[in-house]
């Protein structure tokens, strides 16, 4: 009873300390998904960072790219009048919506300091500009009495959009602060979208750096080939799907380890001998366990490798566990069995102890003295031939008298008794 208690409590102070350290590692280990190119500084940061990363294919780069703009403007009821910009994009593309409301019209002066300026995309929905903003601007726009009206006009240089040409006229509203230098930093998501797309560009500016910290619940954020710095955290401690499972497996572990080392435990002292490999190889198996519990978590392994390591060595160990018992009952019945065919001599010498010699003549007690010797140096081992033998032997001791014929018989059946043995081998 003692061990046993001494078993549990040890393993459950291994099991309470991993579970300690696997809660209180700093998890640096991501949920979402990075997309973006292979041959961009996001792919390789993200196999750094044992982040999952899906490649975009060529097929979907329209898709992802986008290219915000940043403009000022009045909000009316009928629409949204686009009265600034402070960016320094060359193509510029007037988004159809801002704010849930369709752009109507284009303040005058309005891209007045984007020098860089020489292409403007107007959407269906555009119905007044100040004409004479744009009279060294190239002007692409889709079929509308607005861009009928400039095509026109000669003094405007109006390229006409076919419905194959795809421009993003989609809301331009931002979901990002960010720092502004010769590039953008951004350095939060305001959005609420699970699915985060950085741009390309914003205002005209590239994107290089992003330093976010985004929710637990993310499923993705793409990163364009602009993004040379980057860096992704989450707001709050988030134990990933890995953690869970080797919690769970520490636990299962622990029940296998305790059912294991009661069935091998101790029935007597001498039982240690039978028990030492079993509990070796079963405090090798816990700690082991527990070690790559920790370590897997640490380093972020993918979660089928922690699988398919925990249900393998779990495995090997109950099978190795299962021989070991199976051998430990063997080697104990084997040993059990050659103690009680050596256990003549020691029987018999004791017989022969329990003799009060006191009322024996001498000459008798030398001839119990001499029974003793050849029982001593007799062959310990006891075969069928020599077992009715030994018992006979032991029963004429038992009735032995002060009479020297009886002993002279007990001598004569010994040395017969020998000589089978012998004769055996």
């Amino acid at each position: 009873m003692k061990n046993k208690k001494l078993i549990l409590l040890s393993s459950v102070v291994i099991f309470a300390i991993t579970l300690l350290i696997l809660f209180v590692l700093p998890y640096e280990g991501k949920n979402f998904k990075i997309i973006t190119s292979r041959d961009s500084d996001a792919y390789q940061y993200a196999k750094k960072e044992s982040i999952q990363v899906e490649e975009v294919a060529d097929s979907e780069k329209d898709f992802y790219t986008e290219k915000k703009e940043n403009f000022s403007y009045d909000r009316y009821q009928e629409g949204i009048v686009i009265t600034g910009y402070q960016g320094k994009s060359k193509e510029l593309v007037i988004p159809k919506m801002i704010d849930g409301k369709f752009v109507l019209a284009i303040q005058k002066d309005a891209f007045k300091n984007d020098e860089n300026l020489t292409k403007v995309i107007f959407p269906k929905t555009l119905l007044m500009i100040e004409k004479e903003d744009y009279k060294e601007i190239e002007i692409a726009c889709y079929r509308s009495s607005l861009c009928n009206e400039l095509k026109e006009d000669d003094d405007f240089k109006v390229t006409v959009l076919s419905d194959s040409d795809t421009y993003s006229f989609t809301d331009s509203s931002l979901t990002f602060e960010y720092n502004i230098g010769d590039s953008i930093e951004i350095v939060k998501y305001t959005g609420s979208s699970l699915d985060i797309v950085i741009p390309e560009t914003i205002n005209g500016y590239e994107v290089t750096e992003v330093h976010l910290t985004v929710e637990k619940d993310l499923n993705s954020i793409y990163l364009p080939k602009t993004v040379t710095n980057m860096s992704l955290q989450y707001a709050e401690k988030v134990y990933p799907s890995t953690f869970w499972f080797t919690v769970v497996m520490t636990f299962i572990s622990l029940l296998l380890f305790i059912g294991v080392m009661i069935s091998a435990s101790l029935k007597d002292k001498k039982d240690i001998f039978y028990q030492a490999p079993i509990m070796m190889i079963s405090y090798l198996y816990l700690i082991g366990i527990y070690g790559y519990s920790i370590y897997a978590n640490v380093t972020n392994q993918n979660m089928k490798t922690v699988i398919l390591v925990q249900v393998i060595v779990a495995l090997l160990y109950l099978v190795l566990a299962m021989f070991l018992l199976a051998s430990k009952k063997r080697i104990r019945d084997y040993d059990e069995k050659i103690a009680k065919s050596t256990s003549y001599i020691q029987d018999t010498l004791e017989l022969l102890e329990e003799i009060d010699l006191s009322n024996y003549e001498e000459e008798i007690k030398r001839e119990v003295e001499e029974v003793k010797e050849l029982i001593r140096y007799s062959d310990p081992v006891t075969s069928p031939k020599t077992e009715d033998m030994e018992q006979q032997i032991q029963k004429m001791i038992q009735e032995c008298g002060n009479e020297k014929e009886d002993w002279e018989k007990v001598k004569a059946t010994i040395k017969k008794r020998n000589r089978i043995c012998k004769e055996s081998k």
